[in-house]
């Protein structure tokens, strides 16, 4: 375990050392910067019903601008 409080393990501390971000690192960025709101993980997208888990391989597209 790296950061227990975050559910962080050392694969993902190599993860990050290799320039890359995972789902668990995403949560936890989530985790730390969440502010009176509730935290959606990278694991749910939205859905016809409001947001549901993800259960095959999916694609994150992220906008640094105007996001």
């Amino acid at each position: 375990m790296w950061i227990r409080e975050l559910d962080l393990y050392l694969t993902d501390l190599h993860t990050v050392r290799q320039g890359w971000l995972n789902d668990c690192v995403i949560d936890a960025v989530n985790k730390l910067s969440q502010i009176g709101v509730e935290l959606q993980s990278t694991l749910m997208a939205q859905a016809n019903s409001g947001f549901d888990a993800q259960t095959a391989d999916t694609v994150m597209v992220l906008h640094a601008r105007q996001h």
